[in-house]
């Protein structure tokens, strides 16, 4: 082989590991965008109408108190990319219990931050809605606010869980659980270990 084309195939392996590397960390549609050299598109701000998705692990500070640094790391990385293992085998007995909050909107995504370092991220009420489901959730639960409500539920069962206020909203937000999901994920992966 001649050396342009060595030095060709090695940048494109070197390119396909970076892209690999960085679909991990971002959404895939921004990766591709960044691959495609479309970055000056990801920095502008845009209005577009999301679903957007707060979680967040109950008794998460505590937890991390129980256990050792390198623990707690392999507990969170594995609980993240397979939610229906257990760990009850390995010795541990915390029990991680997600919150899910979810909401449907118009919000501002586009680059934010300094020269220096930026995160690609929503912002907006729509965007605080969201977090504000999630908080008011029960642990193990998935809540939705009545927009997202509205695009599920002819084939999500749902209760209506009544309002909640959010700072900033002038006005209540209906909200829901999703309970035949929950129901459905709890039957299939229970996230207590056996006996408790």
């Amino acid at each position: 082989m001649k050396p342009v084309v060595i030095i060709t195939i090695l940048f494109q392996e070197k390119v396909k590991k970076a892209y690999s590397l960085l679909s991990k960390y971002v959404a895939p549609q921004l990766a591709d965008k960044i691959s495609d050299g479309q970055i000056d598109s990801i920095w502008k701000h845009n209005r577009k109408k999301l679903t957007l998705f707060f979680s967040d692990i109950k008794d998460f500070t505590s937890i991390t108190d129980t256990l050792e640094p390198e623990d707690m790391a392999n507990v969170l990385n594995e609980y993240l990319t397979e939610m229906n293992k257990r760990w009850f085998k390995r010795g541990i007995d915390e029990v991680l219990q997600i919150r899910c909050g979810i909401n449907t909107g118009m919000a501002t995504v586009g680059g934010y931050g300094s020269s220096e370092r930026k995160e690609y991220t929503a912002m907006g009420m729509q965007t605080n809605i969201a977090a504000r489901l999630e908080k008011t959730c029960k642990p193990g639960g998935i809540l939705i606010s009545h927009t997202t409500w509205a695009l599920v539920n002819d084939e999500i069962s749902c209760s209506e869980q009544g309002q909640i206020n959010v700072k900033g909203l002038n006005r209540a937000i209906r909200t829901y659980s999703i309970d035949a999901i929950t129901d459905e994920i709890n039957s299939q992966c229970p996230l207590k270990p056996p006996g408790v």
